[in-house]
């Protein structure tokens, strides 16, 4: 049995953003050397990292060099671990990355950043060791 999600999927025309694209196309067509495949890990769908990788050289049109990169950018996607937070492990999902199910991978979007503070052109006010009189 899959996991499915018990989300109601939003209405999104917009194509998949490349990596994902890039992604799918690499687990979907693998080569006998490639480091990266589909793996179903309790009930859910899952991109194993078999060893790191150069992902220049396994996901068509990166041109990405560092694993780093790649691992930034699945979780700029918001692709999580399969083994929990903080253990080792290279495999990842997402609810919506499906090998069964390819067209909910337009339902991934990057991840909002937060708003950076814009700095005041003034130095902090200095703050007193003091207690003030009351």
């Amino acid at each position: 049995v899959l996991h499915t999600p018990d989300v109601e999927l939003p209405f999104n025309t917009m194509p998949a953003p490349c990596f994902l694209q890039s992604l799918r196309f690499a687990l979907d067509n693998p080569r006998d050397d490639q480091p990266i495949q589909w793996v179903l890990l309790n009930g859910r769908w899952c991109v194993q990292a078999t060893e790191k990788f150069e992902p220049c050289q396994v996901l068509p049109g990166s041109r990405a060099i560092s694993f780093g990169t790649f691992l930034r950018q699945l979780h700029n996607y918001g692709f999580v671990s399969c083994y929990g937070r903080g253990r080792e492990g290279m495999c990842w999902h997402n609810q919506y990355f499906r090998k069964d199910v390819p067209d909910m991978m337009r339902m991934i979007l990057p991840r909002k950043r937060p708003k950076k503070r814009k700095r005041t052109s003034e130095p902090p006010a200095p703050t007193s060791s003091q207690p003030s009189p009351v």
